[in-house]
């Protein structure tokens, strides 16, 4: 008996050190895993640390639409912008599953915002999201302005 309660210990405690994750990456240390992943063309890392919202932003803009993002990544060299090329970081903020880090642009001496959000636990770029994001606000007030316009010509109609 005394050996069957060794074995259950064992099995809770192996069950329990499994169980337990190591910390999510901050945003700041998520920038910087993407910009490795890039580099290294590391496909694996470069999905792990993109949204989906990002990951569908890359499928579809990719440059030769026959080939998969994967078979895409591989052939073409890793692109990142100039702003993240070595990137200078300040202003880590976190709201709720969303967060911003501002990076700094040397090339004009600004600072640009750079959208991360909160995926499986986990922190993730968010240029998906800024895109499309900014694209819905777009067509919503295009929408506006255009029921504005179909209320001004019903109303000078009459």
């Amino acid at each position: 008996m005394k050996l069957y309660g060794k074995y259950l210990f064992l099995l809770i405690f192996a069950l329990c050190a499994c169980s337990q994750t190591q910390p999510s990456p901050s945003p700041t240390e998520t920038l910087k895993e993407y910009i490795e992943a890039v580099r290294s063309k590391d496909i694996s890392k470069i999905k792990q640390t993109s949204s989906r919202k990002s990951l569908r932003l890359m499928e579809e803009f990719k440059p030769d639409p026959s080939l998969s993002l994967e078979e895409s990544i591989q052939q073409n060299e890793p692109s990142l912008p100039p702003i993240l090329q070595n990137p200078e970081t300040r202003n880590e903020k976190i709201n709720g599953d969303k967060a911003t880090v501002e990076i700094h642009n040397r090339f004009n001496d600004t600072w640009t915002e750079f959208l991360f959000v909160k995926e499986d636990g986990r922190w993730k770029i968010g240029a998906g999201e800024m895109f499309y994001d900014t694209i819905e606000e777009f067509k919503e007030k295009n929408e506006a302005v255009e029921r504005e316009l179909e209320n001004y010509n019903k109303k000078s109609k009459k």
